[in-house]
């Protein structure tokens, strides 16, 4: 025998199953409990207000603010100055953990774009493939 769902009403829900709603309206729930959550701990730890992830999200394009792709599986991690707390942009995970190793260093990061392109073996003639 079936039961009805409590959200939609649907007739779907097999009685042996536990909880009052089919597996769609369980599924909304969850999801709606994930995104309430996400927007209280971005509340709390960065100062977004609701929504202001989502509007900051969209003024980048709906894409990630350093490398420009978009977010596929995860959510975009907020990056913020750890000396001054202030919200920077939405990037990829492993591109905040970058910025946090160098310490929100700008002129380490100058430093990394002057050897990428213009590495020491590259100056000194020794930038050979090997077997080259």
């Amino acid at each position: 025998m079936k039961q009805r769902c409590k959200d939609c009403g649907s007739s779907t829900r097999p009685a042996n199953k536990p909880g009052p709603r089919c597996a769609t309206c369980y599924r909304s729930v969850v999801k709606a409990r994930r995104e309430r959550a996400h927007a209280r701990r971005v509340e709390q730890t960065y100062g977004l207000a609701e929504g202001e992830y989502e509007k900051l999200l969209a003024f980048q394009g709906g894409v990630c603010a350093l490398c420009r792709k978009p977010f596929k599986t995860k959510r975009g991690a907020v990056d913020h100055n750890h000396k001054t707390g202030r919200v920077r942009g939405i990037v990829h995970g492993w591109e905040n953990t970058i910025i946090g190793r160098i310490g929100d260093s700008a002129e380490w990061a100058r430093r990394l774009v002057d050897y990428l392109t213009s590495s020491p073996a590259e100056q000194a003639g020794l930038d050979r493939r090997p077997g080259g």
